[in-house]
């Protein structure tokens, strides 16, 4: 009806950042932890299943590790944490977790695509790929759909693009 709902967050604490994909949201918080709700269609959630959270769940594969940044793309996230490492999850449909192939992947992981890269300082999922941007220099890597290069291309391993 467009008014605004009220998502309950009692066990949250300090609200970092926030990212929405087409049905799901990921939620950062000041303590690094990532939290996610929604649709759980596609593994998008990192709860290891593709069951829907109505309200904001911890991922706990990611307990472990500090986290810095969230983002969300149609059915997928990423995660990256303050060692530079890109964790990944979801829909994978145009190759963009960086597996090397195309099967969705419900439980947090590692790219391989991403382990010879060089420290990544940002990241942005799309609706079917991901971009990874240097820390330390103006490159731009695409994992899955990279339109500037081949359409729909699942690229496991993401060229670099110069930024201008």
């Amino acid at each position: 009806d467009g008014r605004a709902q009220r998502l309950h967050t009692a066990t949250l604490r300090s609200v970092r950042e926030v990212s929405f994909g087409k049905k799901h949201l990921g939620i950062l918080t000041f303590a690094g932890q990532v939290w996610t709700a929604g649709s759980g269609e596609d593994g998008a959630l990192g709860h290891g299943d593709t069951c829907s959270a109505p309200q904001p769940r911890r991922v706990e594969a990611c307990a472990g590790r500090t986290l810095c940044s969230v983002s969300c793309g149609v059915s997928h996230s990423a995660v990256l944490t303050i060692d530079h490492e890109v964790i990944l999850w979801g829909g994978n449909s145009s190759g963009q977790l960086g597996s090397g192939d195309t099967l969705l992947c419900a439980v947090p992981c590692t790219a391989p695509a991403v382990a010879s890269l060089p420290p990544i300082g940002a990241i942005a999922c799309g609706g079917t790929h991901t971009l990874l941007a240097a820390l330390f220099s103006s490159h731009v890597w695409v994992l899955g759909d990279d339109q500037m290069h081949s359409a729909h291309a699942a690229t496991p391993h993401p060229p670099g693009v110069e930024l201008l």
